[in-house]
């Protein structure tokens, strides 16, 4: 139980962590980084709970425990959370309306999801994998 809340949390936190690692080659270190930052880990602590947990869940009840799971469903996880937020902030930003919902099918939409943030979220799935170990619990 102890293993599977602190691999929640490490994993929340790695999420951020490698989003600045990833956007550390050409990015400008202004307030305006950390205020991205800040807005992907919070979106990183809302997302786990409410997305992270009942896929873990599932999976474990249906044991499906597999290693290769697990980078699969956090790009999976990563990927939904990626779509949702950006068409939550698309619609509380843009006027257009239509042109938010437009954004949903379109190719660049769809490049920015598998980059970088499937690759991301497929490591943050290995990274609970290998802290929670749900292949060895006997519960």
């Amino acid at each position: 139980m102890y293993r599977e809340i602190i691999a929640f949390v490490v994993a929340a936190l790695a999420v951020p962590i490698l989003v600045a690692i990833d956007s550390y080659p050409g990015t400008s270190k202004d307030s305006g980084y950390a205020l991205f930052l800040s807005v992907v880990t919070v979106v990183a602590f809302i997302a786990v709970p409410i997305l992270g947990v009942p896929a873990y869940r599932f999976l474990k009840a249906k044991r499906w425990t597999a290693f290769w799971i697990a980078p699969l469903t956090g790009f999976i996880v990563a990927t939904v959370v990626w779509y949702v937020v950006m068409f939550l902030f698309g619609l509380t930003i843009v006027p257009n309306k239509s042109y938010v919902w437009s954004r949903l099918i379109n190719v660049d939409s769809l490049r920015a999801a598998l980059w970088p943030v499937g690759p991301i979220g497929a490591a943050v799935g290995v990274i609970l994998w290998l802290i929670a170990r749900p292949d060895r619990t006997s519960d």
